[in-house]
């Protein structure tokens, strides 16, 4: 199993679910599962066979059934869901530094801009100047 990749696959959950909108518990949430699996300490493997991983601080049912899900398959059929749901552009954006979730998405919902030309077309026409906090 990679524990390297399930870590990573539960930060990006929490990014998507940022983009979204999603309530920011739930979005720390996958934060705190993804660095809990890259530091844990032990066999990760025995703790997801044995269900011992749902003991771990941080780690609720809801984690434990999509840790186990890729442990089994490979894979975490939500992160899927939530990865169709946001539009590539909105990635792209992210990628742009001083630009995380949070502000991607309040540009994307007031400016219905989605992909880095159109933001970068946005800038020339200050309409970001309309924004709080930008």
């Amino acid at each position: 199993m990679d524990k390297q990749k399930l870590s990573s696959l539960l930060d990006e959950m929490g990014t998507f679910l940022d983009l979204l909108g999603e309530n920011p518990f739930k979005v720390r949430a996958h934060q705190n599962a993804a660095r809990i699996i890259e530091t844990f300490q032990g066999d990760l493997e025995k703790s997801i066979a044995d269900g011992s991983i749902g003991e771990v601080k941080g780690i609720g049912p809801a984690l434990k059934e999509k840790i186990e899900e890729f442990y089994r398959d490979g894979k975490i059929t939500e992160y899927e869901k939530l990865k169709a749901k946001i539009a590539p552009g909105l990635l792209e954006m992210m990628q742009i530094q001083g630009l995380g979730p949070k502000r991607v998405r309040i540009i994307h919902e007031k400016l219905h801009v989605s992909s880095v030309g159109e933001l970068e077309y946005a800038c020339r026409e200050n309409r970001l100047l309309k924004l709080d906090g930008f």
